[in-house]
């Protein structure tokens, strides 16, 4: 192992614990609010918050790209412990097991309460889960494993001698902040185009746009992780991120309220949407190094329990959709306001997903079909 991949394992580990089991509980968190934002989900609430959109659209723009910067990052970890035959096997057995067994046991309730009216029982959603084999919010999971085997040639030339020079070079020029700042603009031209050419809706692995969006999220942290003076630069420069997100944020939220009407008329529909993706550009990538450059500074000391809370995302991920789902459907129906609903739905949902991680934990076999490791006897 190089002396990149110690430092890695020994100083980063914690800091990327902590940070994905907090962007869980954000997915977690936007999940919850989604039957009340107005926008169309499994479940929908007669009455929507208008402010509760205008708060959710700020973190859309950070908060999964941020997850899967993460995990390119945590890939380098798994990779620098495991010869390539044995990662992918770990991530086959980590992310393609759950992955199908979600599919086929974990959906189902979603589908069936969502489309409750053109099924005559729970049973009827099974023959349609087999040949469709929908991954809803799995779908993070099919692209974390399809990333993860498409990355192995970057990672291994990255570990590679051949690579130090170039590593070197890009440590040298982008540990200057403002410069690292430069890479939103490949990421602002891929977001164009592909919105341009690649117009897909939706999450699955044929949404090309979404897919190569995610991806370069993916290949960044990969990037950043195996260079270790930019990785170790970022904490230092934490101060002029936040001032980099403090001036993205006036400007996403200033261009998201701004009334059309202001707007100049030679501004085209296709041209205003061009400029809210640079925005949703901007606001995203500096937020992501403002949040990255914090948790590296008051978060890289691993605690006691840290151990616990890093076992528990995985399965807490898996569980949290269908819970929320199976628990909306009943609760959106109370003839009582947003808050209370909310509320209800937020502190049940938890507790239930506990209930569930608690069993999950104790068995072996649900282990395995949970990705977890092995039991400890």
């Amino acid at each position: 192992m190089n002396e990149i991949e110690n430092a890695s394992s020994n100083i980063r580990r914690a800091e990327l614990d902590w940070l994905r089991a907090g962007l869980v509980l954000l997915v977690f968190l936007h999940h919850i609010a989604m039957p009340f934002n107005g926008s169309e989900w499994h479940i929908v609430n007669e009455d929507s918050s208008e402010l509760l959109d205008h708060i959710m659209v700020y973190f859309e723009q950070w908060r999964l790209p941020l997850l899967l910067l993460v995990s390119g990052a945590g890939t380098v970890l798994a990779f620098s412990k495991r010869t390539t035959g044995q990662f992918i096997l770990e991530r086959s057995r980590r992310l393609l097991i759950p992955l199908l067994f979600g599919a086929f046991v974990i959906i189902p309730p979603q589908t069936y309460l969502q489309f409750i009216d053109r099924y005559n029982s729970y049973f009827d959603v099974y023959p349609e889960a087999i040949t469709q084999a929908e991954t809803n919010h799995l779908w993070f999971i099919e692209y974390l494993f399809t990333f993860s085997i498409l990355a192995v040639p970057l990672i291994l030339f990255l570990r590679s001698e051949s690579s130090q020079r170039i590593k070197q070079s890009i440590e040298k020029f982008f540990t200057n902040p403002w410069r690292l700042l430069l890479w939103v603009l490949p990421l602002i031209a891929l977001r164009l185009l592909t919105q341009v050419l690649l117009s897909f809706e939706g999450d699955e692995i044929s949404d090309w746009s979404k897919w190569l969006y995610y991806l370069y999220f993916f290949l960044a942290g990969i990037v950043l992780f195996s260079c270790k003076g930019l990785w170790n630069s970022l904490a230092s420069n934490r101060n002029k991120y936040l001032l980099m997100v403090s001036i993205s944020f006036v400007l996403f939220y200033g261009y998201y309220f701004v009334p059309q009407d202001w707007l100049p008329l030679s501004l085209s529909i296709s041209l205003r949407w061009s400029i809210w993706w640079v925005v949703n550009c901007l606001a995203g990538w500096t937020t992501m190094l403002a949040i990255m450059a914090y948790a590296q500074t008051y978060l890289s000391k691993p605690k006691p329990w840290l151990a616990k809370i890093t076992e528990a995302v995985y399965p807490f991920y898996i569980f949290h959709q269908t819970v929320i789902v199976v628990l909306a459907y009943f609760i959106v129906k109370w003839n009582t306001t947003i808050a209370v609903k909310l509320l209800t739905l937020l502190v049940l949902s938890f507790l239930c997903i506990g209930v569930l991680y608690v069993c999950v934990r104790s068995f072996q076999l649900s282990r395995f079909l949970f990705g977890m490791k092995p039991k400890q006897k």
